[in-house]
């Protein structure tokens, strides 16, 4: 059965909150999805779904009759999030939202790429005073002239068909094969820095060395 708007917000309550935390999380969090899809629904609605690189093509100009979609943009939204949050398989979406593989599939690539290119602006390194300012106290005391934490991360992917590929993103430290990357945040928490995706192979050292040298 389709999401219902009982069970969506059930998933805003229970998964973009801390199922551990109080009330307040999960509210505020609840809150954040709310500002976050109110700002880009409006260029959503007339995105062009992803239907691979031949057949997506130019579209900036085409508008999506949202009648034919199986899908409104409020359960495409959280599809995508629980794609993300979870990492639930393809399968199990398809299950969930009562749709097809390949209508699932078309979604999450479309949305991911469209947040990509939509939100990127959150993602930004504030000057030394403004970090400086918002400083926590332990940070005060201990490491004042820190601007930006950073730290390498890893997410689990499927085994690529392309030998050559799947070769690159074998990671010996997780034994599966994985994308990586170099995140920042600020000292308060905020994500500051984003590095180009590398293969699972790649060392944390090699990653930071071909980023900064």
């Amino acid at each position: 059965m389709i999401l219902s708007s009982l069970m969506l917000k059930a998933f805003l309550l229970g998964v973009l909150g801390s199922l551990d935390s109080g009330g307040e999380t999960r509210a505020c969090s609840v809150k954040s999805f709310r500002l976050i899809f109110d700002h880009v629904k409006g260029k959503a609605s007339v995105m062009h779904y992803w239907k691979g690189p031949k057949r997506t093509g130019d579209t900036s100009k085409l508008k999506i009759d949202r009648q034919v979609r199986a899908l409104t943009l409020e359960q495409e939204f959280p599809l995508t999030m629980m794609k993300l949050r979870l990492g639930l398989f393809l399968f199990d979406l398809v299950f969930r939202f009562d749709i097809s593989a390949s209508v699932t599939s078309s979604i999450f690539t479309t949305w991911v790429k469209f947040r990509a290119k939509e939100l990127k602006w959150l993602i930004v390194l504030p000057d030394r005073i403004v970090t400086h300012r918002n400083l926590p106290d332990m940070f005060k005391k201990y490491y004042p002239k820190c601007r930006v934490i950073l730290d390498c991360t890893e997410i689990y992917i499927e085994t690529p068909s392309d030998l050559a590929v799947a070769a690159q993103c074998w990671s010996a430290y997780k034994h599966h094969h994985t994308i990586k990357f170099l995140v920042g945040i600020t000292p308060n928490g905020a994500i500051s820095f984003l590095s180009d995706f590398y293969g699972g192979r790649a060392s944390d050292l090699f990653i930071v060395e071909d980023w900064f040298c």
